[in-house]
């Protein structure tokens, strides 16, 4: 924590000759402000300190450089802020001023919500108090700020989106918020290259504070310089295109000097050039060095004196000159925004603290023993296993927050992953059709057999094997068959055959088994590893994700996938030798093709015995393959899937498991790093002041008189 009584014994005697900036009487004593607008103004308040996420009620003060911004933000606030010399804002500033019979001050930063959290912990601990004191200035303030946002402060670059907060109490300040943001930089052409970068920071700096819809927008415009030419309003366009939640600000009134220019500024004030639905206020600002020793009294009768000696700017309506309207016209504005907003606030200020609890639960507990960090493992483990295995089954209605189907993690098949059976059943379907249509390395295209090639299922062809190689009967017995009954002739009689002749012809009638059966392991593998990384996600303490992979769970998966492979491989050596079935199927459809055998006619006076033969055998052969094709697809989606990838799911959460482990692996797994115990002391704070924010708007007193306080500044 960085605490730091300021002493401003220089600043004093710097205006020793002076009166005092801030005097006893206030102007704004006669704005009425009761107690539950200043209460409205502190929920605000409370709100922004506790989050940035939400776009709250503000008034924003925009405007290019010198065009009298901090003039007009000293006359609102009372405060004094640094001008010239260089020090234009470089950082956003909420300034909330109250009324309070001392004088106090007090500052803290609201950090970036993009900067990491070892940043915004050393920026939340910035704090300075000045209590009992004459408010000079925030000179001192703003520098220390500066300081954190910049250590070498030789080397100022950029803007930061970190908000400096100053809160401010005084018996003559009027109850209001407002925040200040960098002024616009005109660029000329030839400096184009110097500035360029700048400029474009502080245009999307102000766009992120300005345009959200409970923001109001006071645009200030310098009197000494051509309107149109001001970037200001050229941006304002953009922002607010229907003038909807603009006030407009002339400065600088006294500054022109033909008549033409006057009138211009006096036709703007008017609403007649630049129509704004909140309508347009001119001010007058210190002109002279001389001025920045006038107290805010002086400032204020400056400004009346000059209105008074110039009666044409009160074409704009009375109501319209000076700062007290003003402050008037900005307190109701705010309040009544405020008001109007409160019950859509307290919704979003309800979801980011849920959203922060969320974090929180993602963080688990902080156990400080080995035996602590034992037990939590072993719940977590529970509670996976649960969920695992309710996947499995395709038991959706237990844990449905894991089990919802609008999360948008997706298979290929379209499934989403986290409905694990259901994902499983269509990768087993899609395969299994994948099979039928292409594992077939031949297409016989005038077989009178039902062939794999004669039944089509729709699947797209995979591009890990070949397209079946189409070839007529005829040309598939003597380019194939043929010679391979010539290469495993025995002693066989002519006209006999040897009947293993089917196997290698098998062999070759499958040979696109074996890659589209090793794709389909690699896709279920696949799934199941995903859904075993969103249980994590979901259901362990983000600490302990990594090192679980490392320690326990890739182990665990790639013994799965070893135990998956190792049963493909027996399926295929089963398929490698010599088979025998004795599905009766197959006699059955053997004896009936047999009515349909090819014979020698006219026509093939010239088929061999051998071509016989070999037809002989191609049709057994085709018999076996249907045969077989249906057992080797039930062997795969049983044996390997099921068995070994997806049952075997259940067997990673097995509790034996965290008995194997020793102590070091126990604390590799859940020991809580310096990182995560800041991140957890950054969330707990942040719930307990959201849950603050939500209580003090839920307690707030809804009745008659409710609406006659707001009435008040209406």
């Amino acid at each position: 924590m960085m605490e730091a009584q300021a002493d401003h014994d220089t600043h004093r005697s710097n205006h020793s000759t002076t009166e005092s900036f801030v005097s006893n009487i206030s102007p704004f004593d006669s704005l009425p402000i009761a107690a539950k607008q200043q209460e409205l103004l502190d929920i605000i308040d409370k709100a922004r300190r506790t989050t940035t996420a939400i776009n709250l009620p503000q008034i924003a003060v925009v405007g290019d450089q010198s065009s009298g911004k901090s003039s007009v933000l000293e006359a609102i606030t009372t405060l004094k802020f640094p001008t010239g010399g260089g020090k234009c804002t470089r950082f956003p500033i909420h300034i909330s001023v109250r009324r309070g019979p001392n004088e106090k001050v007090a500052a803290s930063i609201i950090p970036y919500d993009k900067r990491p959290t070892e940043q915004k912990k050393q920026l939340q601990e910035f704090s300075l108090h000045m209590r009992d004191c004459n408010i000079e200035d925030l000179h001192d303030i703003v520098e220390s700020a500066k300081k954190l946002f910049w250590p070498d402060q030789n080397n100022i670059k950029g803007y930061a989106m970190d908000i400096l907060s100053i809160e401010a109490v005084g018996p003559r300040m009027p109850n209001l918020s407002v925040i200040d943001l960098p002024g616009y930089i005109t660029i000329n052409a030839k400096d184009r290259s110097g500035e360029d970068s700048d400029a474009e920071q502080v245009m999307k700096l102000v766009e992120r504070f300005t345009r959200g819809p409970r923001t109001v927008i006071l645009a200030i415009v310098n009197a000494a310089t051509d309107y149109e030419t001001q970037t200001v309003l050229k941006q304002h366009k953009r922002i607010d295109p229907q003038g909807a939640r603009t006030i407009g600000v002339i400065t600088k009134p006294d500054i022109p000097s033909d008549s033409h220019s006057i009138s211009e500024f006096i036709q703007l004030a008017k609403n007649d050039r630049y129509h704004l639905k909140l309508g347009w206020y001119v001010l007058k600002n210190r002109k002279n060095p001389e001025d920045e020793n006038l107290s805010w009294d002086g400032r204020n009768e400056g400004e009346k004196s000059f209105f008074n000696k110039h009666p044409d700017w009160a074409q704009a309506g009375q109501e319209r000159l000076g700062i007290f309207p003003l402050v008037q016209k900005l307190q109701k504005i705010l309040l009544s925004t405020i008001a109007q907003e409160l019950p859509s606030i307290l919704k979003q200020l309800q979801q980011a603290r849920d959203e922060c609890a969320k974090k929180l639960t993602k963080l688990g507990d902080c156990p400080s023993t080995v035996l602590e960090m034992r037990e939590q493992l072993r719940r977590c483990w529970v509670q996976c296993q649960g969920t695992v295995t309710q996947g499995v089954h395709g038991q959706y209605m237990i844990d449905q927050e894991f089990f919802n189907a609008d999360k948008k993690l997706y298979a290929e098949s379209g499934i989403s992953i986290n409905m694990l059976r259901a994902c499983i059943a269509k990768q087993n379907e899609i395969f299994d059709r994948t099979l039928r249509d292409w594992g077939c390395a031949y297409d016989v295209v005038d077989n009178h057999l039902e062939t794999p090639s004669k039944i089509h299922y729709g699947s797209a062809k995979p591009e890990l094997v070949p397209p079946p190689r189409k070839v007529t009967r005829a040309q598939f017995i003597t380019e194939d068959v043929e010679p391979l009954l010539k290469q495993h002739r025995g002693q066989q009689n002519p006209g006999d055959i040897d009947p293993t002749v089917m196997y290698p012809l098998f062999q070759k009638l499958s040979s696109n088994w074996q890659p589209l059966v090793e794709d389909h392991v690699r896709r279920v593998y696949s799934i199941c590893s995903i859904f075993i990384q969103l249980i994590i996600q979901e259901k362990w303490p983000t600490r302990m994700q990594d090192s679980l992979r490392k320690v326990m769970l890739n182990d665990q998966m790639d013994t799965r996938l070893a135990s998956a492979h190792e049963e493909v491989t027996k399926i295929f050596t089963d398929h490698s030798r010599y088979m025998q079935t004795h599905d009766p199927e197959y006699i059955r459809t053997v004896w009936n093709l047999g009515a349909v055998s090819a014979r020698p006619t006219d026509a093939d006076a010239d088929v061999t015995i051998a071509f016989i033969l070999c037809e002989d055998i191609v049709r057994k052969t085709w018999v076996y393959y249907n045969i077989a094709l249906g057992i080797f697809l039930r062997n795969i989606i049983v044996q390997v899937i099921e068995r070994h990838l997806v049952y075997g799911l259940i067997d990673i959460f097995d509790q034996s498991h965290i008995s194997t482990l020793d102590d070091e692996q126990i604390k590799e797994i859940a020991e809580e790093s310096e990182e995560e115990q800041k991140t957890r002391d950054m969330l707990r704070d942040e719930k307990k002041r959201l849950d603050d924010c939500v209580r003090t708007i839920q307690n707030i007193s809804w009745g008659n008189d409710w609406g006659n306080d707001l009435g008040m500044v209406s």
